[in-house]
């Protein structure tokens, strides 16, 4: 078994970890045109803010001196670590296959394996998330929404 300050110490190094690629995104995104930088821009930005929050959430929790409860840090560790392979696994799909396949294939995924839902509730949250996504960025805002390195021509 580890320590809760070793456990907290590992969150941290995940959340650092987290905005270190937060802001290489955010950094690359800089290096775009003004008009296909507009939206990578705006999701780096959002995504530097959560990664600072999980940081400082992580170091309010190694100096607190409230005890928290104890959890296995067996199950603990794997939840951290299952959560990185997560967001490690969107950005790869988005990368390689471009949001508006990307989108669908990660909720329907990450619905049935990770929250056991049913075949159907998979499908019609990954169908509407996929029609919020290019309703509201190809129809309204009409931006073009990356087409992944795999589709891009």
């Amino acid at each position: 078994m580890t320590t809760k300050t070793g456990n907290d110490l590992f969150g941290l190094i995940i959340a650092l970890l987290l905005l270190s690629i937060a802001v290489g995104m955010l950094a690359t995104a800089h290096t775009y045109s003004q008009s296909s930088g507009f939206f990578p821009k705006f999701i780096g930005w959002i995504f530097v803010m959560l990664a600072l929050i999980e940081v400082l959430r992580q170091l309010m929790s190694i100096f607190a001196t409230k005890e928290k409860e104890t959890k296995e840090s067996g199950d603990h560790l794997m939840r951290e670590f299952t959560g990185f392979l997560w967001l490690a696994a969107l950005l790869a799909t988005l990368y390689v296959l471009g949001f508006l396949i990307a989108t669908p294939v990660f909720i329907f995924s990450f619905l049935r394996i990770s929250a056991g839902k049913s075949l159907r509730e998979c499908l019609l949250v990954s169908g509407l998330g996929t029609v919020f996504v290019y309703v509201i960025f190809v129809v309204l805002l009409e931006y073009r929404l990356f087409a992944g390195v795999l589709f891009a021509a």
